[in-house]
């Protein structure tokens, strides 16, 4: 893996691009400003999510691994506070 990636800001009830084109990989959260974070994924060829769709957004772990067949682009979006993230892929 090459080494990690600080996203930051990622602004609040906003998804942020944190990775693109990805089969695998980890997502980190820097900053407990937000409640939690949401994370979500769409493949590389699809359009970015809108904020208000969570339709595939699950609860993010501290440290949140992914794993896909096909590559994907992965979103977060804190809630309760603007926060910051690292990737690994």
């Amino acid at each position: 893996m090459a080494d990690p990636v600080s996203i930051d800001p990622c602004p609040v009830d906003v998804y942020t691009l944190v990775a693109t084109g990805v089969t695998n990989g980890t997502i980190m959260v820097i900053s407990n400003v937000p409640n939690h974070y949401l994370w979500t994924y769409v493949m590389t060829t699809n359009a970015a999510p809108a904020n208000t769709d969570y339709t595939n957004a699950a609860v993010m772990d501290s440290q949140q691994p992914f794993g896909f067949i096909a590559a994907v682009d992965i979103y977060v979006q804190p809630k309760g506070g603007a926060g910051s993230v690292s990737r690994w892929v």
